[in-house]
């Protein structure tokens, strides 16, 4: 996997959701489920090297917010 981005500022609609946790009880509403149906058993080396692929092509699936920042933040 490629290095992590360094942190940097949140855009203002990351901002405003990020305050909007700050405010409200922290919950589950922004918060995506997903289920993937293979037409056929992946091959789970395979589905693991292309998560990979992805995760080098869009870093941000990667952050997290750092609650000291607010700024976005490569996830540890």
């Amino acid at each position: 996997m490629t290095t992590p981005f360094p942190s940097r500022p949140l855009t203002p609609a990351q901002h405003g959701l990020w305050v909007t946790e700050q405010v409200l009880a922290p919950g589950a509403a922004h918060h995506l489920a997903l289920t993937v149906r293979f037409p056929d058993p992946p091959d789970p080396d395979a589905l693991a090297a292309r998560c990979a692929r992805l995760l080098e092509r869009q870093p941000v699936l990667c952050s997290r917010v750092d609650p000291d920042g607010p700024v976005l933040a490569p996830a540890t």
